[in-house]
């Protein structure tokens, strides 16, 4: 039987989760590349400072979705795919891409397909994921790993956004909506350093557009300096929607396939609110992602398959 490893960023359930999950992210050379003993130092400063302030939104949104959506996933694909063995795992939560690639291969599955659940590439996510199942393979020699790096412009994920976004349209009954397909934000040293991240979510974006036959703009949020990250940020262009009268606005927050604290909390509880009141915009909301979706489903199906011919 082969494998298939689905694997996402992580969540965390108490407060001191989410201080080893932060501490692991920045000690992440992908994610800061500094030497190892500043990084390490760095990494507890942060994880430290920042845990308390990002526990109080979790518990605001009842706790991360993140480890549900991906077991339903996981469990929809099994069924999809019963000659192959579904796993899960998370970059920086547990079960680690590490431990989960163990339990495979003790299961003797030595044939595996790693998904990262990040359809657009960037070097800090999938990147991250591939040195680590990189890393992993170089100490169990027998062990073949395929990697579907990404997958923004396949047919049946385009199918998944477009197929939401219009139902979303027609049940607000808004009129010529302009789309804001919001992603993550990444340090601008990554592109300048090769990541085309930037590219897969504005083709992404442009293709789902296209399918709905709406307008759209590409815009970015949760940057830490939006002088040093990629742009334009996305409370800059809801004011710019404001000032030009264009809404109605649906939010679509294109790089993420499960609902997690960027969308339940940094869009839903503070973007929106702040985009109806101080930029006036009141007919604005957000395309949810809640998983599992049949046509997901069959854009993994279809990728594993791709990789097995």
């Amino acid at each position: 039987m082969k494998g298939v490893l689905l694997v996402n960023f992580g969540g965390a359930a108490t407060e001191q989760e989410l201080k080893i999950l932060l501490y692991k992210m920045f000690s992440d050379p992908k994610i800061l590349p500094v030497p190892c003993p500043l990084k390490k130092i760095i990494a507890l400063r942060i994880s430290r400072k920042r845990s308390s302030t990002s526990w109080k939104k979790y518990c605001l949104i009842n706790g991360t979705p993140v480890f549900d959506e991906t077991n339903k996933i996981a469990v929809a694909l099994q069924n999809e795919l019963p000659d192959h063995h579904i796993a899960t795992a998370y970059s920086y939560s547990p079960p680690y891409i590490p431990d989960a690639l163990d339990d495979l291969t003790k299961k003797k599955i030595n044939d595996i397909i790693i998904i990262p659940l990040y359809p657009q590439y960037s070097l800090c996510t999938t990147g991250s994921i591939e040195a680590a199942a990189a890393k992993y393979t170089r100490r169990h020699k027998t062990l073949k790993i395929r990697f579907i790096r990404e997958y923004h412009n396949n047919h049946l994920f385009i199918r998944f956004w477009s197929e939401r976004i219009i139902s979303h349209i027609k049940a607000k009954d808004y009129k010529d909506p302009v789309l804001v397909f919001s992603a993550h934000s990444i340090p601008l040293s990554l592109i300048r350093k090769g990541d085309t991240y930037s590219t897969a979510v504005e083709e992404c974006a442009e293709l789902i557009s296209r399918e709905t036959g709406y307008r759209h703009i590409v815009t970015y949020q949760s940057a830490i300096n939006n002088k040093r990250w990629l742009g334009p940020p996305i409370r800059d262009t809801l004011q710019e929607i404001s000032e030009g009268k264009q809404s109605p606005a649906v939010l679509i927050p294109v790089s993420f396939v499960t609902e997690n604290l960027e969308t339940l909390y940094d869009l839903d509880r503070v973007i929106i609110p702040e985009a109806m009141h101080e930029y006036n915009i009141h007919q604005i909301s957000r395309v949810p992602v809640n998983m599992p979706d049949d046509n997901f489903i069959s854009c993994l199906k279809e990728l594993v398959y791709e990789y097995d011919q």
